[in-house]
């Protein structure tokens, strides 16, 4: 019984082996919609500017956060 499990198991292998390189191919397909917008909904532009602003602290303490740890571990 065990060798006949072996068998079918063996068989099995060969079988999604031979299935899986079938599917396997170089071939480029590109996608059916743009991948990007032709227009901006200005979300990129208002984040970078919220982030870079003067009044932000945030930018400020993470910056500094990564020099402590650079030095002092």
């Amino acid at each position: 019984k065990a060798e006949q499990q072996l068998k079918a198991a063996e068989t099995a292998l060969k079988k999604a082996e031979t299935d899986s390189q079938a599917k396997l191919t170089t071939k480029y397909t590109p996608r059916k919609q743009p991948v990007y917008p032709q227009t901006s909904s200005g979300r990129r532009l208002a984040f970078a500017r919220w982030l870079t602003d003067a009044g932000n602290p945030l930018t400020a303490r993470v910056a500094m956060n990564h020099i402590w740890l650079r030095h002092f571990g």
